[in-house]
């Protein structure tokens, strides 16, 4: 089983700011890929796409396990 890589970071932004930075579809779009997310809500499914390679279909499936805004926000990617 592969454990879970967790990163926490502490910005000198307000946490309003960088919540729309990591749990909107626009904040996502623009530093991660782009995205069909919806909401930020536990049990919310939505998928990040890129370019497919020899490697990796371009599609990763994700999933919100916690978010709790606008101090935490947690997905599961890969499910």
């Amino acid at each position: 089983m592969i454990p879970d890589i967790v990163h926490r970071a502490t910005y000198r932004h307000p946490p309003e700011l960088v919540w729309r930075a990591v749990a909107t579809k626009e904040g996502l779009d623009a530093w991660m890929m782009v995205n069909d997310f919806g909401e930020a809500a536990v049990g919310h499914r939505f998928q990040f796409r890129d370019r497919p390679r020899p490697f990796w279909n371009g599609i990763c499936d994700c999933e919100v396990v916690e978010a709790d805004a606008p101090r935490r926000f947690a997905l599961r990617w890969g499910i």
